[in-house]
């Protein structure tokens, strides 16, 4: 089974770091990351991702405009983006969708919620019994989850997590070959 990717562009290297980790080795999903918004166009392009985790605020470029932009090139307008935002106001939850995000999630959010809006925009497709095997293991995934002491450290707010890890508690060394910086 192939599988999923998602392209997070996101400019703290310890959100992406996080990310990683939680989405990619916690979740199955493969994950690839750009620091900035030309960066996250390109890779949009090129990767083909199933779904872009887009923060509102990177360099070069908005997030507003890098979704507007996604949304209408012919080879990416189908993937689904979720834009991030630490701004709690209504009215920005509805520009995001103006620009045409098909979800937006505030910070500081939790790892459940992420996933959740992820199920949403990336069920499970086909059927017969390779889709119901990985719709089952996904299920028995997040059920133990929340069951284990895992959804603990998962549970606390992504946020809060990565600002409160002392630099000596994640390496940074996998993303400086993306051109992400050292400091947080």
């Amino acid at each position: 089974m192939t599988r999923r990717k998602i392209l997070v562009i996101e400019d703290e290297a310890a959100q992406v770091l996080l990310l990683r980790s939680r989405l990619g080795e916690g979740h199955g999903f493969s994950v690839v990351s750009a620091m900035n918004g030309k960066d996250g166009l390109r890779k949009a392009a090129e990767e083909r991702p199933d779904l872009v985790l887009l923060d509102i605020v990177v360099p070069d470029m908005n997030g507003l405009m890098v979704c507007e932009r996604i949304k209408h090139m012919p080879e990416t307008q189908h993937i689904p983006v979720i834009l991030v935002t630490a701004s709690g106001m209504k009215s920005l939850e509805e520009r995001c969708k103006v620009f045409g995000a098909d979800d937006c999630l505030i910070k500081p959010y939790q790892l459940t919620e992420l996933l959740s809006k992820i199920d949403a925009l990336l069920p499970v497709s086909g059927s017969g019994p390779v889709a119901a095997a990985s719709a089952s293991s996904r299920l028995r995934k997040n059920s133990s989850l929340a069951e284990g002491s895992r959804l603990k450290a998962e549970g606390e707010t992504i946020c809060s997590t990565t600002r409160s890890m002392p630099p000596s508690a994640y390496s940074l060394q996998p993303l400086a070959n993306e051109g992400f910086s050292a400091s947080c």
